[in-house]
């Protein structure tokens, strides 16, 4: 039998019915990227998820929705939409 720890992300969005969050992916330097039951993206690390939307410009006109994939270097990918034409597209996130 295998044993473990099952560790609660605390996604932004978590916590009202249907309210799922999932944790898709995870870097190397144990940095966990997944979408958020609030419909967005979020990056979990130091034991704090955030929600990626607050790591870009306020007034941006983009939502990002979902977190796929993380590298070593903290390079998020995911979907976002945009706010005005409702067009969804891949993005790429790199931290500054």
């Amino acid at each position: 039998m295998a044993t473990g720890t099952v560790t609660d992300l605390n996604a932004p969005g978590t916590g009202a019915p249907g309210a799922d969050a999932g944790a898709r992916a995870i870097s190397d330097n144990g940095v966990i990227a997944g979408p958020g039951g609030n419909g967005h993206g979020f990056v979990y690390q130091n034991g704090q998820a955030t929600d990626l939307n607050t790591l870009i410009a306020a007034g941006s006109g983009f939502t990002l929705g979902t977190a796929n994939g993380i590298n070593s270097n903290g390079v998020i990918v995911g979907n976002a939409t945009s706010n005005s034409t409702g067009q969804t597209f891949g993005y790429e996130l790199t931290p500054a």
